[in-house]
C-alpha cells in the first residue's frame, strides 16, 4: 500500500472477500465494520495521492502511521469503539464500548483499519472458542476440529486470510495455542510490556503479569512491528513498564552463538492428568532443535521437574494474585443450578465456563496448600529465568506447542489440564512465540513453541522468522485458496 503498488480500498475490499467467504464456513467474525473499513481505505489512499504529490501534511500522516490503509482484526474481548465488547457473554449483550483499548487505539494510530472482531471463548476462559452469542467457530483446516481458544476466531480468520494480522490476549495460552492449531504465528510478550487496558474480563493485581496482549499474523516478519506498537506504559495498566528489549532487532540474532535448550523426556516431567505430547510434536521438536543446531548454535537438554507441578502452581497462583472470582463474572445465580439448567438447554451458559466457575473454590479450601503451590512456582520462575539467562548469546527454549494437533470439538472437556503446556510460561513472566511447521499427514498444522528470557522477545521472534524462511510457515488451507488451486 505504501509503495502504490496496490491501493488500500483493492486490499481491503480482497481482505473482506476472503473474510465474508471464509466466515460462512468458519464463523470466526463476530461485528463486521466492512463499510465503515471500504470508506476508511479511501481516505487513506487520498492520503497517499497527496503525499506522492508533495503534500507536506499528508506526507507527515504517514511518518505517523506507518501502516495507513493496512486492514487487521481485533479479537471481540477488546474495546473497540461503538462496537459490542460481549466477552461471548449473553448477558453482556448490551454493552457497547465507550472507546478503543489502548493496544486497539495504538493500532488504529498506526494507520491500520479494522474490518471485524472476532470470536472467543465465554468470557475468555477455556480452550475452544465457542459461545451463545456468536456461535461456534470451526478450524480452516478441518470444520470438524477446534480452533483453539480464547483467541480461536482471530488465528482462524487470519489462518483463512480474512485479515492479515491482529490482536489477541493470552492468560493460559490463549494466543498459542489458537494460532497453533490454525498454522499461524502468535507471540506472548514478556509480562508487563503491552498494556492490557480496555479488555473484558481483564485481570487484576500481579495477574495482569499473566494476562498478556499480543499479535498475530500469517507471516512472522508483522509479529515486531505489531508488538513495538502495543507495547510500553499506557498509565492505566499499573503493572506495565518500560520494554527493555524495545530496541533489540531479530535480524541481529547470531545463531552461531545461540543456546538452543530441549526439555529431557518431556512428557515423564509433565503432570499426571495432562495428555502427553504425541510423536508427531516431538519430532516437531526435534526439526526445530535439529535445524538450530545446524546453524552452528550449542544443544543443551536439561531436566525441569518442576513441570509435574504446573497445573497446581498455575491455579494457585492465578488465585491468589486475584481478588474476583471467575465465578462472580459469570453469574450471581446458584452455578449447581446453572449446570442443571444446561443439561435442560435452558442455561445462557456454556459447559465449560460453568464448571471452571463450580471448581475455581476448591484449591482455597486448603489455603496452605495454596500458598505451597504458589511458592513453587515462584521458585520454578527464578529456575527457569536463570536457565534462558543469555550464555554470551541468546538462548532458545524449544517446548512442545500441545499434546497433538487440533482435537475435534468438544474433545477438551475430558482433556482440561491440557492448556498447561502453554499456561505454565504465562506464570514464568516468559515470552513465547507459537511457529507452524507446515501440516501433518491429515492436513493439520504442525508447530513449536519457542521460548526466551524475559526482554528477549526479540530471540523468539527471530527463531520464528528463521523457521519460516527454512520450512515455509503458513501453509494455506483449502478455503483460502482460488477454487483453479485447490
Amino acid at each position: 500500500v505504501r509503495a502504490r503498488t496496490t491501493s488500500s480500498r483493492e486490499l481491503v475490499q480482497a481482505v473482506v472477500d476472503q473474510a465474508i467467504r471464509a466466515n460462512r464456513s468458519i464463523n470466526a467474525l463476530c461485528v463486521q465494520l466492512f463499510e465503515e473499513a471500504l470508506a476508511q481505505a479511501d481516505e487513506a489512499d487520498a492520503t497517499l495521492r497527496r503525499a506522492a504529490e508533495g503534500d507536506e501534511g499528508a506526507a507527515a500522516v504517514l511518518e505517523e502511521k506507518p501502516f495507513l490503509g493496512v486492514p487487521c482484526t481485533i479479537k471481540e474481548c477488546f474495546q473497540v469503539k461503538g462496537l459490542a465488547n460481549t466477552s461471548g457473554m449473553i448477558s453482556r449483550m448490551g454493552c457497547v464500548a465507550p472507546h478503543h483499548a489502548t493496544a486497539v487505539q495504538r493500532l488504529v494510530d498506526a494507520g491500520f483499519i479494522i474490518i471485524a472482531t472476532t470470536n472467543v471463548s465465554e468470557l475468555c476462559m477455556w480452550y475452544e472458542s465457542a459461545n451463545y452469542v456468536y456461535g461456534r467457530t470451526k478450524n480452516p483446516y478441518s470444520p470438524e476440529r477446534i480452533v483453539g481458544g480464547s483467541s480461536g476466531g482471530e488465528a482462524a480468520c487470519i489462518a483463512a486470510c480474512g485479515s492479515p494480522c491482529g490482536v489477541g490476549s493470552d492468560i493460559g495460552g490463549s494466543i498459542r495455542m489458537p494460532a497453533f492449531f490454525n498454522g499461524v504465528f502468535g507471540h506472548k510478550p514478556t509480562a508487563g510490556i503491552v498494556p492490557g487496558t480496555g479488555q473484558y474480563p481483564n485481570a487484576e493485581g500481579d495477574a495482569l503479569l499473566f494476562l498478556t496482549t499480543g499479535p498475530i499474523a500469517r507471516h512472522a516478519e508483522d509479529l515486531w512491528p505489531l508488538l513495538r506498537i502495543m507495547a510500553g506504559p499506557d498509565g492505566q495498566d499499573e503493572r506495565c513498564g518500560e520494554w527493555a528489549g524495545r530496541e533489540e532487532e531479530p535480524a541481529a540474532v547470531d545463531w552461531r552463538h545461540a543456546t538452543i535448550l530441549e526439555v529431557r523426556d518431556v512428557n515423564a516431567q509433565m503432570p499426571l492428568g495432562v495428555t502427553a505430547a504425541s510423536q508427531d510434536m516431538l519430532r516437531a521438536c526435534e526439526q526445530t532443535l535439529a535445524h538450530f543446531e545446524s546453524l552452528g548454535a550449542k544443544r543443551e537438554t536439561i531436566d525441569l521437574p518442576e513441570l509435574g507441578g504446573s497445573v497446581n502452581m498455575w491455579i494457585s497462583m492465578l488465585a491468589l494474585a486475584s481478588d474476583t472470582p471467575f465465578a462472580s463474572m459469570l453469574t450471581d445465580r446458584s452455578l449447581v443450578l446453572e449446570f442443571f439448567k444446561w443439561f435442560a438447554g435452558a442455561s445462557p451458559h456454556t459447559l465449560p465456563a460453568i464448571v471452571l466457575a463450580m471448581t475455581e473454590f476448591v484449591p482455597s479450601l486448603a489455603p496452605w496448600l495454596q500458598r505451597r503451590h504458589q511458592a513453587q512456582g515462584e521458585a520454578m520462575r527464578r529456575r527457569v529465568h536463570e536457565l534462558l539467562r543469555g550464555r554470551g548469546g541468546p538462548t532458545l527454549l524449544v517446548f512442545p506447542a500441545h499434546s497433538t494437533a487440533a482435537p475435534p470439538h468438544n474433545v477438551p472437556l475430558g482433556r482440561p489440564f491440557n492448556y498447561i503446556w502453554t499456561g505454565v510460561w504465562n506464570v514464568m513472566h516468559v515470552p513465547v512465540t507459537q511457529a507452524p511447521l507446515g501440516l501433518d499427514s491429515d492436513g493439520l498444522p504442525r508447530g513449536v513453541q519457542l521460548i526466551s528470557g524475559v526482554h528477549c522477545d526479540h530471540v523468539c521472534v527471530a527463531a520464528a522468522l528463521e523457521l519460516e524462511r527454512a520450512f515455509g510457515g503458513w501453509v494455506p488451507p483449502p478455503l483460502a485458496l482460488p477454487a483453479n488451486q485447490k
